[in-house]
């Protein structure tokens, strides 16, 4: 039984549990009076934190996003700072490379003149090697011993400046010192 009052109710429950027999007289025993629950929400007001929280979470995505962006294009752009002075040490290098390798060349090509003038240096000197040996060939052969003919000589160069000196007895010392290494020095008959 419902009272005028739209916020107060109140309902009545039958106590007869078996509902074969309808020994129903009308009067429930157990009453409840208290207030009416507020009614349930529509469609449309349901719906409405639904998409309050849709929009939350979406404008919380963007703003990561936007944010992931930003640190994307910041590393990007380190990247790419970092990719052009490595391409910049590159180029340096490549141009020392060049550098050194036409360094190289010059060197090479010095080289290769310095090897020519050696190789005709050691050919004249193989020459001159011949011509000494054959003279001292010829020299060994007349009986010429240099050593001594080379004291000769000292000796006479003594007494020839002694003479120039106006000093006879010096010259004549010297020469007589100078005299066995002459006559060792003349060549064997």
């Amino acid at each position: 039984m419902q009272t005028t009052d739209p916020d107060t109710y109140s309902y009545t429950t039958d106590t007869d549990t078996d509902p074969d027999t309808d020994t129903d007289t009308g009067t429930d025993t157990d009453t409840d009076t208290g207030t009416i629950p507020p009614p349930t929400a529509t469609g449309a007001e349901r719906r409405r934190p639904v998409w309050w929280a849709v929009m939350v979470v979406g404008l919380a995505l963007l703003i990561g996003l936007t944010l992931w962006g930003a640190r994307l294009r910041a590393e990007d752009a380190a990247a790419n700072r970092r990719l052009d002075a490595g391409r910049a040490a590159v180029r340096h290098t490549l141009a020392v490379l060049r550098s050194t390798e036409a360094h190289l060349v010059s060197e090479d090509g010095a080289r290769t003149r310095a090897t020519a003038t050696l190789d005709l240096e050691t050919t004249l000197l193989r020459g001159t090697e011949a011509d000494l040996t054959r003279e001292q060939s010829t020299i060994t052969a007349q009986g010429v011993d240099i050593t001594e003919l080379s004291s000769c000589l000292a000796g006479v160069q003594v007494a020839l400046n002694a003479v120039s000196l106006g000093d006879d007895a010096r010259a004549i010392a010297s020469l007589q010192a100078a005299g066995p290494a002459c006559l060792a020095a003349r060549p064997a008959s």
